[in-house]
This record gives C-alpha cells, structure tokens and sequence, in this order.
C-alpha cells in the first residue's frame, strides 16, 4: 500500500487505530475479571489500559525485523515469553534480595523500555505483593528499628513507579522509532556508491553495452525512469564464513513515457530484487535510480516517486471485500485523481478493459 501511494501516517494510524481498539476490548475484559474477583491489585486498570496504545507501536518496531512472516510469529512469541513472562519474575525475585537489589532496580528500567509487556507484567506483580516493597524497602530508608514499614502506594518509586513512567512514554518514543525507520530519512543519510565503470564486457550482448553507454550519457531529466549500473549484493553464512551473492548484476535501461518494457530471466535472476530497488522497498549496493527526475535513492526523493508508480507484486493485490468500482475508487483517492473527473476516468478504464459488467462485482 506504501508504494501504491498511501501516506505513512495513513497507513500506521488505520492500523494503530484497529490494534488500540481491539487491546481496548481485551483490557476491559482483564479490567472486569480483576474486579469481579476482588484482586487486590489498584492501580493496575491504567497499567493495562496504557498497555493497550503502548504495545503495538513496539511490536510495529520489531516487525521491520522480518522480510516474510513465515518464523516471525515464533520468534516473536519467544521474545515475548522471556521478556513478558520469565522476566518479570525474575526481576522481582532480585529485588526482594538484598545483594541483587542494586542490579534489579536498572534491569527495570531496561527490560520495561525495550519491552512495554514486561512493564506491564512487572508493574502488576509489583503492585499485588506492594506490602513487601514496604517492609524490604522503608520509605525513610536505613532508619533501624523505627522504619515506615506500611504498604506503598501503587505508583510509589518502590512498586510501579517504572512501569508507568515507561508505559507513558512509550506510547511517544516507539512512534519516533517507527516513523525514523520507515520515513525513507535513513536513507538520506545513507550513501550508496555510483555505479562503477564496466570493467569486463567480455561476454556481455552488445545491446547491453550500447543500452549502458546510452542511459550513462543522458541527463536524469532525459528519462522518466533511468536506471544505471544498479547491483544488489546479498551476504550468505555458509560453512562458517560468509558469502557475497550477486541479486543483481549491473542493470542499466531508460524508458519513456508510452513504453511496454518486460524484465525477462530464469527464477533467481533477480527480477523481484530490480523492482523492490526501484520502489525503494530495498536499496542498492551500487548505481542511480530516478523516476521522474526523483532520485529514488534519496528519502524525499522516494517519497516524491511513489506518487508516480503503480506496482503490482507477485501476489494478488486485490481486496476480497471490495468490487471493481471500488478498487478504482481507492486507487484514484491515493493516486490524487481530482473529484470531478474520477467519474468519468473510472468508466472509461471499465470500458476499455471490458470489465463494465463487473463493476459491482467483489474481487
């Protein structure tokens, strides 16, 4: 949906909006149950309602760990049972003793920044077994026998105090850590290297090298779209040492406006890589790459192009619940199409597709 053209901001908060509502309903149920089995935990709804808009940011963070979903719920469930489940409670046992005190109390603040579950988790054990906070931990400190032993507050410093700072904060800081990643503004820190000179054309079809004499020459505003010396350059680990693979191997080609053009190649050629290089959804390891005078290699640069493509992946890309009208509808809202000739370019593109009997038809 990003390179179909949706916003960032669009596209996070359908999303966020959707996650929050659903940990909504979930933490009113948790809310409901502590009530109605009068467990001695206040305090402990606002943990879990923060809960709610502070986890998905956090796990939308380490989603652009993954390339495919295949491993990511398992590796993510595991995360989950450590810092979520054993975590907790093995922070709390360290600060009931006194050697390991000193080590629990930053452990906390650690464990509750990079996980908002275990702040959760923590902050609810915490909060049920307050009274030995107070009894391990007087309010007035190394006093002697005269200490202020009485239960602390729920918020006190000694109980929950970390969690809720944190599960406050997060809901800020995970959002920060979203938009740095996938705004495109890392990359225009990052700088990929010129497409180097061809050394070895030995082999090579001549029309590859008149095409890479011919886009090298021209200036970017010459081709809507203008690809140079692209390479992609993969690391494998094999046998303990690790191994460059090649995706794609100096690409160079330029269209106009009205072309039909066809990547051709055998399975593994690299064509899937090209385009995701091209979209930005991947960078280079080498070369220049503009759309419309856009350099897709640059973070406003990208988000400028993007407002140019169309892309259909490899999978279907239609929505089952939307009919033909409809995917036209959306696409002409993200594309810009102005109100008073969506109409009219709608209908023609059913006609000339064939498709006008299918209008109100679901995909």
């Amino acid at each position: 949906m990003i390179v179909s053209g949706v916003r960032l901001s669009s596209y996070w908060m359908g999303h966020y909006v959707k996650d929050v509502v659903f940990g909504l309903i979930l933490a009113v149920w948790v809310i409901i149950l502590i009530a109605i089995f009068d467990i001695d935990v206040p305090g402990a709804w606002l943990l879990i309602i923060l809960a709610a808009f502070s986890m998905p940011p956090s796990l939308y963070t380490f989603s652009f760990m993954f390339d495919k979903a295949d491993n990511s719920g398992s590796i993510i469930s595991f995360y989950l049972f450590i810092f979520a489940f054993l975590g907790p409670i093995a922070v709390f046992v360290l600060q009931l003793i006194p050697s390991t005190r000193s080590v629990a109390k930053p452990l906390k603040w650690i464990c509750s920044l990079v996980c908002p579950q275990f702040a959760v988790v923590s902050g609810i054990i915490s909060i049920s077994f307050r009274e030995f906070f107070g009894f391990i931990e007087p309010a007035d400190g190394d006093c002697g026998t005269a200490c202020d032993r009485s239960k602390p507050e729920s918020f006190d410093e000694r109980v929950a105090q970390v969690p809720l700072i944190v599960l406050l904060a997060g809901i800020g800081y995970w959002w920060l850590v979203v938009a740095f990643i996938d705004s495109g503004f890392w990359k225009m820190c990052a700088r990929v290297p010129n497409a180097s000179k061809a050394t070895d054309q030995e082999g090579v079809d001549e029309d590859i090298i008149n095409e890479e004499k011919h886009v090298e020459a021209a200036a970017v505003e010459q081709y809507p779209i203008r690809i140079y010396g692209a390479k992609k350059n993969f690391s494998s680990f094999n046998k303990c040492s690790f191994e460059k693979i090649e995706a794609v191997k100096r690409v160079s080609f330029g269209l106009q406006y009205g072309e039909c053009f066809a990547l051709l190649g055998v399975s593994g050629a690299g064509k899937t890589t090209m385009f995701k290089m091209i979209t930005g959804e991947i960078m280079p390891s080498e070369g220049q790459m503009s759309i419309i005078g856009n350099n897709v290699l640059a973070g406003t640069g990208l988000m400028n192009a993007r407002k140019y493509i169309g892309y259909c992946p490899q999978f279907d890309c239609l929505y089952p619940v939307l009919t033909v009208r409809e995917h036209l509808e959306l696409y002409a809202s993200l594309k810009g199409v102005v109100q008073r000739l969506r109409e009219s370019i709608i209908m023609k593109l059913m006609v000339d597709m064939g498709i006008l009997e299918y209008e109100h038809v679901q995909s």
